[in-house]
This record gives C-alpha cells, structure tokens and sequence, in this order.
C-alpha cells in the first residue's frame, strides 16, 4: 500500500475537523473571557504557593547550617559541614529570589524587614562556633553551643516566617475560592463544547476506520524491516565475534614470539627485522581494536575504570613505546611533566594511555622532520578535581580550517591521498575524541598548513598525593616476586608456546592442558594458585571448565581464581567469563606486562596488597580521627566487613533473579557503605555500578553486574589476606 493513500486520508479527515472547529468556535469566544479570568488567578495561586515554598525552603536551609554546624563540632570532621557549605551557597540565591517574588506590600511588612537581619545573625553566630573548632577551641564551641542565643536566633526567625505563610496563606485560600467560581463556569461551557467534539470524534472513527486495514499493511512492513534490521545486528555482531577470535588467535603467536625473541640478546639486522614484524602486527592488532572500540562506544556498552594511575610512568610507557617509530623517521620526541603535576589521579589507565598514544602516533604518522612534544600539566578546579592537561605538538603537514571540522569524524582523514600515503582508518581520533567525551574532558586542535599541528586534551580527574610504592625485590616483573603454581587450559600448539615461553620468564611453575575436560581434571587432582583457561576448547569448552570447577568447591569464593584468556575481544565475552564462574579477563594476544599485572592482581603469595583494591587512603582518613587507635579501628571494620559480605552477596543473588529492584538496591547500599569504609576501592564501585542499576530497574545488566561485584568480592578477600587482616580467603 502506497504512504500516499494514508496522507490522503489524514487530510480528509483533518478537513472534517477544521469544520468542526469553525462550528464550535462561536462557544468558545464566548468562553474565551472566563478562561482568562481562571487562567489569571491560577497564575495568581502559583505565584503566592511559589512564596510559601521559598518561605520553607529558607528554613529548611537554616537547619541544614545549624546541623552541619553541630555534627562538625561533635565530630571535628569535615564531611559533616557539606549541609553547612551547600546551604551558604544557596540561601542568598533564594533570598533573592524570595525578593524577586514578593509584592511591595509584602516588602514593607515587619516581618519581612526583621527576618533579613536575623538571618544574617544566625550564619554569622554559626561560622564563629565553625571558626572556634577550626582553631581548635572546642570549649568555645561547646559553650556557644549550649548557650541560648542561637536558639533564640532560630525560634525568632520561624516566628518571623510562620507570620509571613500566615498572611499569604489566608490571601491563598481567598485566589481559590475565586478560581473555583471561574471554574464552574469554564465547565458549563466545556460540556457544550463537548457535545459537539463527540459528533467529531464519531465522524472522525468512522473515517479512521476505513483506511485502518491499509494502515496495518504499512505497519507489518515496518516490523519486517524492524526484524531484518535486528537479525543484520546480530550477523554483524556475529561476524565481529568470529573476525576478532580468527585474526586474534595466530596474531597472538606472532606477537608473543616477538616479544621473546627481542627479549633476547639479539642485535643488528636480524634484531631490526624483528621489529618490523612486531610494529606490523601492532598496527594491524590497533585496527581491529579500533572497530571493536567504536562499536562498543556508539551502542553505549563500554565502561571506564577508576583506578589510581601514575602519569609519569605512563607518559614514559608511550615515549618508549613509540620511541622507536619516531627515530624511524628521524624525529625527536619529547617529554615533559610539570613539577606541579600531581604524581597520580583516578581515571581509566588502559584508555588514558590509549589517547594519549593516538595523538602521539598520529603526530609521529603525519611529521617528517623536527620534534613531537608531549607537555603534561595540571590545574584545580573548584569541585576539589583538578584538569589534567595534555598537549602534543608537532612540526608536520599540519590541516586546513576544512580538515580540522571532520578529522573526528569516524573514518574521516584529511583527503583520499592520506589514507593512500600514511595508511590508516581514519578511527584514531573519532576514537580518541569519544573517549575523552565518556571522561567529560574536551579536545582542541590548533594547525596550519605547513606549520604543524597542538591537540590539547583536558579531563576533570580525582588527584592524589601519591600511590604507595610496592616493596618488591629488584626483578622485572612483579609476580615474579612469588612464583605461582599455574594450571593452562590452552587447545592451540602455537599459543600454547608463547605460554610455556612467557610463564618460565615469569618463573612460574605451571601444567598446560588442552581441553575443558583434562582441566577440570587437574584441578580436581591439584590445588592451583590460577587457572588460565581458554574459552574455546574441544571436548568440554572453558566456560563449561570454569563452570564446573567452581561448582566442585562448594562455596564460589573457596575456587582457585580463573582468568579467561580468550581471542573473543566483543561485547558479551566478558559477561559469558563470569556467568562461566570466572574472575577476570585476559584479551589475545597477550604481552609479558598484561600477564604479569593479572598474576600478579591474583596472586596469594605475594605479601603486599594492591592500593587499587585496598585503598590506603581508608587508613589515613581513620588516623585523622585517632592515630593510636586507627589500625585497631581499621581491622574490626574489616572483620565486620568479612562477616556481613558473604551473607549479603548471597542474599542479593535471589534478589538480582527475582528482579526485587528496591531490595536489591537496600542490600547493596549497605555493602557499598561498609565496603567504603575498608577501604575496598574497587568493590564499593561495583556495588555503586549495581545500585545505580537496581535504582532504575534495569533487569537486563543486573544479573551481570552481580557477577563483577561478586568477583571483586574474591579479589578484595585475597588481598585482605596478603595484608594480613583476615585469616582465610
């Protein structure tokens, strides 16, 4: 059926209404008069109701000061003064407002005149008591406190206040009893008004049902095209699926080769041709990961991490990583942190470091002689966040006013000879631009043709005052500190190596096995520290493994940690790794550094706890409050922490299946608090990630964030064990 045979109709039938409407509109002329009457003494009651609020509103904020005031002086901490600073902010505002809001009349009124002064006594009353706890004098305080003045103030300004509702109040009740009046009326007229809409609207039904046949084939189309459109989703997730785990599973053999060969003392030419097959796999593994990336930025499906990052150590990863590109072709590239950088923030590492690295090689990509500068600085901002600024400068081919408006378009780059000359997807900085958009930061770009390019990225970041050193010996990498007994399930000969190779550099002891089922096997027969486990494998697949492995301990947190590790790098596999009973996620192919960092994460040997799961800060904010007592304080948190956990996370997992979203939401929200007060950085923000999605009902990702929450769990007992404040894991 033609979408002009519709139109047709709906004009037809909008012609039948238009004459309806002529019709009726004597009735409503004349009713035109009342409206406006009603309509203005509803503007009249809104306006009066909108002072009364105000009225309460201020109250509410002058008890809001006096609690602030109270809580910081019984406490002598600073997190009870936010009602006291919040309210300070907003009380002149609505003052003002209040002004704006009243007639002359009201202005004039004592009431009014005397609240304004006594307001100001009362902030001024309660900043001296803050200001006497400041300077530690608390019997100031105290006494203040105690005493009837600030009472007084108070009771002397609601008196004022309940005065000033009075009068509006009775002059409220006089508007509505009028409006009532004109309401009446208005509906006299309607019901008139009304007879006549329902001639239409039956006129109208009986021309909407004769084209409603017609209409229902036009909607069957639609749904056809709406399956079709989902069922060509679904292939191309699909193919994504397939395309990753195909290219990632020989490209893991290749990159790890390479990384141990060049760990090796080779050199000259044999040592260069190494490196260009390592540079070569790299670019073709970012092009992957480049379309993986912008798929999971556009469907809103990935999520940043927040853990503490050293900038420094970072900016030198990406230097030397791309030192060699940039000698390559005889370019310089420089460094440099401000001293006033903060040494750390809180922020995503894996996708700071990956802008960081587009900006930088694509400086390197589009110069071919001079310098590319990288200058890191910082600045505070007022929400106690400071900007991270990062700036790379180089002394290339620079754009024109044209290129710089689309190169952050996806697949965009300046002309169709860039893509030809320079290679490329043109995805680094559509990428890079919707990254720093997720971290609610801003890129600019400065260029001229000829004379180079400044992309400056800012991101608003948490910043601390340092990340507390790891004490280990003096070796390479960290889990190599306590060698780990590590059980493989890996079915490819290829990977297989590049394990075996990567594992005896780790000097770990480890068993490779090559199917689900000889890896359930093993771990029946031995206790292991970690389990790696490939997720496709013949017989019995990693997820069934995993399953299984965990099931046969009883209780999920009693299993040895199992880390996928799995060429799969689209949405849906890390979700399908924990529903398997896993704990973390390791993406092919693999470097020494990746492995090393997850081992190490996992590792129970090693003495010392991660700051990213145990924060240290938690120890410190207890010091301030008693530093005899602050690890006393600490570890009977801890064991509160260790004795309500379990039983909560198993309550909540019949709460997350039965989809009982305020339950879920209460139970949470207590976990997360005593989570914050361990310390447990990393498990308070998947308790936070969980509620935020019970609170709005959405059944989909619950079941999954269960799981990661669940995880963090593990994690968060294994590293309470390394520190020495809980016996068992």
């Amino acid at each position: 059926m033609a979408f002009s045979e519709i139109k047709y109709t709906k004009a037809f039938t909008f012609s039948v209404f238009a004459a309806g409407l002529i019709a009726t509109l004597s009735i409503f002329v004349v009713n035109l008069s009342t409206m406006n009457t009603h309509k203005r003494l509803l503007v009249q009651q809104q306006h009066i109701e909108k002072i009364l609020m105000t009225l309460d509103e201020v109250a509410t904020l002058l008890v809001d000061v006096e609690t602030g005031q109270r809580g910081y002086v019984i406490t002598q901490q600073k997190n009870f003064l936010e009602p006291y600073h919040r309210s300070l902010v907003v009380i002149g505002p609505k003052l003002e407002e209040l002004k704006g809001l009243a007639s002359a009349e009201f202005l004039e009124n004592p009431n009014y005149k005397n609240l304004l002064p006594l307001i100001d006594q009362k902030l001024k009353f309660t900043t001296e008591v803050i200001e006497f706890v400041d300077q530690k004098k608390y019997v100031l305080a105290q006494k203040s406190i105690q005493s009837a003045r600030g009472k007084d103030l108070m009771d002397e300004i609601r008196l004022r206040i309940d005065n000033l509702k009075s009068i509006k109040g009775k002059k409220l009740h006089a508007t509505k009893d009028q409006a009532n009046v004109a309401s009446s009326r208005n509906q006299g007229w309607l019901m008139l008004g009304s007879g006549l809409s329902f001639v239409l609207i039956v006129l109208a039904f009986l021309l909407t049902d004769m084209e409603s046949n017609r209409r229902g084939q036009v909607e069957e189309e639609l749904r056809e095209a709406k399956d079709k459109a989902i069922e060509a989703s679904r292939l191309k997730s699909n193919f994504l699926a397939n395309m990753s785990h195909e290219i990632r599973t020989p490209m893991n053999g290749i990159l790890g080769m390479t990384e141990v060969l060049l760990s090796q003392k080779i050199e000259g030419d044999v040592k260069t041709k190494i490196n260009v097959i390592r540079d070569s796999a790299i670019s073709l593994l970012s092009l992957i990961n480049g379309i993986l990336d912008l798929s999971k930025i556009e469907s809103g499906k990935l999520e940043l991490e927040q853990v503490y990052l050293d900038i420094r150590k970072i900016i030198k990863e990406v230097t030397d990583s791309l030192d060699y590109s940039a000698k390559a072709k005889g370019l310089t590239l420089e460094a440099n942190v401000s001293a006033q950088t903060p040494v750390a923030f809180s922020a995503d590492t894996l996708r700071l470091r990956q802008i960081i690295i587009n900006l930088v090689g694509n400086a390197i990509k589009f110069s071919s002689q001079g310098k590319v500068y990288i200058n890191v600085s910082s600045e505070r901002l007022e929400n106690s966040k400071t900007l991270l600024m990062i700036q790379v400068k180089d002394e290339g081919l620079g754009m024109s006013p044209e290129v710089q408006e689309k190169i952050f378009s996806p697949f965009e780059q300046g002309d169709s000879s860039t893509t030809r000359k320079y290679g490329g997807t043109g995805l680094g900085l559509s990428i890079t631009k919707q990254l720093i958009d997720l971290m609610k930061g801003e890129i600019k770009v400065e260029s001229a043709e000829g004379q180079g390019s400044t992309f400056t990225v800012t991101v608003p970041l948490e910043a601390i005052n340092a990340i507390p050193n790891k004490e280990v010996a003096q070796t390479e990498f960290v889990s190599s500190y306590a060698p780990l007994n590590i059980l493989v399930a890996e079915d490819n000969l290829t990977n297989q190596e590049v394990i075996k190779v990567m594992l005896t550099r780790l000097k770990h002891q480890f068993k490779i096995v090559g199917n689900g089922k000889l890896a359930m096997e093993a771990a029946a027969a031995e206790d292991y520290d970690v389990i790696l486990m490939d997720c496709h494998m013949p017989e019995v697949d990693g997820y069934q493994a995993a399953r299984n492995i965990t099931l046969a301990k009883g209780l999920w947190w009693n299993s040895s940690p199992i880390i996928a590790v799995t060429a799969n790098a689209v949405k849906g596999d890390k979700e399908n790794c924990l529903f398997a009973g896993m704990c973390d996620y390791l993406s092919k192919p693999l470097t020494m550094a990746e492995l090393d960092e997850k081992l190490s994460l996992w590792s129970r040997r090693i003495d010392f706890s991660d700051p990213q799961v145990i924060d240290p800060k938690a120890l410190e904010r207890l010091k301030q409050i008693s530093e005899s007592q602050a690890e006393n304080m600490m570890k009977q948190i801890v064991a509160q922490w260790n004795k309500e956990a379990p039983t909560v996370l198993q309550d909540l997992e019949s709460k997350v299946q039965n989809n009982l979203f305020a339950d879920s939401v209460s139970l949470v929200h207590h976990l997360k608090s005593t989570c914050n007060n361990a310390g447990l950085r990393r498990m308070a923000q998947a308790c936070g990630r969980l509620e935020e999605a019970a609170h709005n009902k959405n059944a989909e990702e619950l079941p999954y964030l269960y799981l990661q929450l669940r995880a963090e769990f593990k994690l968060a007992s294994l590293h309470l064990n390394r520190a020495g404040m809980i016996e068992t894991v």
